[in-house]
């Protein structure tokens, strides 16, 4: 009985760069000895009697080549009449590329006029699936810095991103570019306090006038919180601060404020002397900024 062996033989393009659109269309066979291609690709036919001989092309009478008709398994078949064996040659044809989903955990989130925000201790994860072939390698690139395999990427500096990310599957079928643009905000809102009518000695009266000013250059201001003595802490939602039932005396304001994704300033205070019966007039003020975070409204007092 002869033997006749049945070989495919396609054109194979070798990788070089890494860039998006380097990935030839190519053939693999899996662990099992399972024969995967590009459903694009062509295939050629050669025959043999022999393991040992040259095989020997074979052509349709159109063409040399078979075209497979799209994704799936192909077929070819041989029917023994005589003694009713089939024998099935299969052609696992791949024309699906990979589906890739990714996911931002692990840090507080926010989206304002369609922009997203991040806070701290961001982890993006990808997890890429294919239907036949299998998973070749899955990239991402940051910024537009070129597209390397996967690794968990870290985010530990505040900014904008952008980050894209993509699939191949073993038969070379490319997964379509997916981007997602967000912001990292790991900046934590900056808070003031502003007293008008004040003295230099910090001294103020049932007339004075107490408001805080804040600020946030990112994912914006989420609340602020403020308190005199040993009150529990409470909204700040603007405005002036009612202060004038409290007892004549020494007295603190505390206060901090929060950003949309969690960024929490430290907690400021300003002591100060309420004197219900101080007479602050108002004629004139002029302001004076004694640090970075603190700003007076001083008011002449007249003697």
């Amino acid at each position: 009985m002869k033997y006749v062996s049945l070989l495919i033989l396609l054109f194979v393009i070798r990788i070089s760069a890494l860039s998006q659109t380097d990935h030839p269309k190519k053939t693999y066979v899996d662990s099992l000895g399972h024969y995967y291609q590009q459903a694009s690709l062509p295939v050629y036919l050669y025959v043999t009697t022999s393991p040992d001989e040259k095989p020997i092309p074979l052509s349709a009478v159109s063409r040399k080549e078979v075209t497979m008709e799209g994704h799936g398994v192909h077929t070819f078949k041989h029917e023994n009449i005589a003694t009713k064996e089939l024998d099935e040659f299969q052609i696992n044809a791949d024309g699906l590329a990979p589906i890739t989903i990714s996911t931002f955990s692990q840090a507080p989130e926010f989206v304002s006029n369609g922009k997203q925000y991040y806070g701290k201790g961001l982890v993006v994860s990808l997890k890429s699936k294919d239907e036949m072939s299998g998973l070749e390698a899955t990239y991402h690139d940051i910024n537009g810095q070129g597209f390397v395999k996967y690794s968990v990427p870290s985010f530990s500096k505040e900014g904008d991103f952008v980050y894209s990310y993509y699939a191949v599957d073993n038969t070379g079928n490319t997964e379509k570019v997916k981007t997602k643009p967000f912001t990292i905000d790991l900046t934590a809102p900056t808070s003031f306090h502003n007293f008008i009518s004040i003295s230099s000695e910090n001294v103020i009266s049932s007339n004075s006038t107490i408001y805080l000013t804040i600020s946030d250059n990112s994912s914006g201001v989420a609340k602020t919180f403020y308190r005199f003595d040993k009150e529990a802490f409470k909204p700040y939602v603007g405005g002036n601060i009612p202060f004038q039932y409290l007892a004549d005396g020494e007295h603190t304001l505390t206060y901090f404020s929060s950003d949309n994704v969690a960024n929490k300033e430290n907690e400021k205070s300003f002591q100060f002397y309420l004197d219900k019966t101080a007479r602050l007039c108002q004629p004139m003020c002029w302001v004076i900024n004694l640090s970075w975070a603190t700003e007076f409204i001083f008011q002449v007092v007249p003697s």
